[in-house]
């Protein structure tokens, strides 16, 4: 019985060992400057974009700015009826941010660069 365990020992060794993961080939022909690429005219090459809000509470609070998703970008304190200039950078590909105060959600579009918000009770 050890002499079948040795040799099945043995041989799943060697049979582990033999196994080699195969090089991938690699076509070097293929032309990779970065002068050759085509890229579009109005592609901006940019990942943010500069926001301003402009907003204002009917009560004094916490307002927070969110991507759709939950993730806040920043935070300020309103005062009562005093408009507040936020200005943020965030990432390019958000087409619509979440305005949080008090028991409101208000979803904006971003488009412009610049929204005007007034908080109403």
């Amino acid at each position: 019985m050890k002499r079948v365990l040795l040799f099945l020992f043995v041989g799943v060794a060697l049979g582990l060992a033999s196994c080699n993961k195969e090089d991938e080939v690699i076509n070097r022909d293929v032309d990779q400057s970065m002068d050759k690429i085509l890229v579009s005219p109005n592609f901006d090459w940019k990942t943010t974009r500069d926001l301003t809000l402009n907003l204002t509470g009917y009560t004094q609070g916490l307002v927070k700015v969110e991507s759709p998703k939950g993730v806040v970008y920043q935070s300020a304190f309103l005062l009562k009826y005093q408009t507040y200039e936020m200005k943020l950078t965030i990432p390019a590909y958000e087409k619509r941010v979440v305005l949080v105060f008090q028991d409101q959600r208000v979803e904006v579009g971003v488009e412009t660069g610049v929204v005007n918000h007034r908080f109403v009770k």
